[in-house]
């Protein structure tokens, strides 16, 4: 089993912000910036701009929404570590936050010490999608074609710990298929280049990838949860396409 959640935290560097009493009294006196460490049109820039305008409304104070791609989310969530610890800069952070300090020797900020969390956002699905150049139109095909064409496929996704490249990590760990990773700034950077067939395989969250689903511009094979997709109920599961212990969200 393999498991991702997202959390929405703040740039917090002194323990019990929140417990001084005149801090809690004054806040929020001004604009809130909220970053997202992905590029826009993705499921965690979607979820953020829905907090973002809830926030504005129930706080009082405007929210500002802000892109910072790249690295895996590492550039972003670096410019939340480093920013004033006062409350005023929150990061939404995905899965990578909690994945990335096990896929890289040192990062520029600590994970835990450096943020404080507020709350789980969304859990959501990814979805295993092809070029529909790809002569294949089931999990079971793509395996087949895939282990008959070793290292010929290569796979996007947002950088080295994002779900996306851990979905596709541990379909290669369960099958034994070798694939080529090619990192980009964020899912949507790299949609395309698999439109176009130039990458043939990705793992996306639904909410990004489904316009391209619904216009022929990939095909869905399977999706990563347990269950199926409400959003793509006749798109089958991994477990369902036979991937035994397959079950991974964002």
């Amino acid at each position: 089993m393999n498991r991702f959640c997202t959390l929405l935290t703040l740039a917090l560097a002194v323990p019990g912000f929140f417990h001084t009493t005149a801090s809690a009294q004054s806040w929020p006196s001004r604009p809130i910036t909220l970053v997202v460490p992905a590029p826009p049109g993705g499921a965690i820039d979607i979820t953020a701009r829905l907090i973002g305008g809830k926030l504005a409304t129930v706080l009082g104070q405007p929210v500002t929404i802000e892109n910072k791609a790249g690295a895996g989310t590492i550039i972003g969530t670096e410019a939340v570590a480093k920013a004033n610890p006062d409350g005023y800069t929150l990061l939404i952070a995905a899965s990578a936050h909690t994945i990335n300090p096990f896929i890289f020797k040192k990062l520029p900020y600590d994970s835990i010490k450096g943020f404080e969390a507020v709350i789980q956002t969304h859990i959501v699905p990814l979805v295993m999608v092809v070029t529909p150049s790809l002569p294949a139109r089931s999990v079971a095909e793509f395996i087949a074609y895939a282990k008959a064409n070793p290292d010929k496929l290569s796979y996007a996704s947002s950088g080295s710990g994002a779900p996306n490249f851990m979905s596709a990590e541990l379909l290669k760990a369960l099958t034994g298929i070798r694939m080529t990773h090619v990192p980009y700034k964020g899912s949507t950077a790299a949609h395309a280049d698999l439109l176009s067939g130039r990458t043939q395989v990705m793992f996306d969250t639904t909410a990004a990838i489904a316009p391209h689903i619904k216009s022929g511009g990939v095909r869905a094979l399977a999706v990563t949860t347990a269950q199926r997709s409400a959003a793509l109920p006749d798109v089958p599961t991994l477990l369902e396409a036979g991937i035994k212990d397959y079950e991974a969200s964002t």
